[in-house]
């Protein structure tokens, strides 16, 4: 486990904003291939990031669902490395609040993409469009305005 995070890195969240990646001092980093829910001690304040070595490895998004359900929505989970823009809803899906993407993943898919995945993902599930209030709300106890 490590605490690193890179300067080019940038943080897109489940609201919609981006960030820059430095916005994560101190984080966890985990590889889900590793690291168990175990691994990240109750009452922990502090970011976990979950890398993802490819993007056709799955095993973060079932540990971000397992980590959510021990930790319920206090833990800060973002998803970093190896993903695709389609991906960005899947991950809020199974329990990340954040995305963590490189410059050069960034160049790779285009920001457009990024961008457009992003907004589906967060008009989909979080504001409700599609899912009649949004797992956001559900997830942390919100009632719908």
């Amino acid at each position: 486990m490590t605490d690193q995070t890179n300067d080019d890195d940038w943080v897109l969240e489940k609201s919609g904003e981006v960030k820059p990646g430095s916005s994560l001092p101190g984080a966890l980093h985990l590889d889900p291939d590793t690291h168990g829910p175990g691994d990240v001690p109750l009452g922990i304040n502090r970011p976990v990031l979950i890398t993802f070595d490819s993007f056709a490895n799955g095993r973060g998004f079932s540990l971000a669902r397992q980590l959510r359900e021990r930790h319920g929505p206090s833990l800060r989970i973002v998803a970093q490395g190896h993903l695709l823009p389609d991906q960005a809803r899947h991950a809020f899906q199974s329990g990340f609040d954040e995305i963590l993407i490189s410059d050069n993943a960034l160049n790779a898919y285009g920001a457009h993409a990024w961008d457009t995945a992003l907004q589906t993902a967060v008009g989909a599930l979080y504001l409700g469009e599609v899912s009649g209030g949004g797992i956001w709300n559900r997830r942390h106890g919100h009632e719908l305005t």
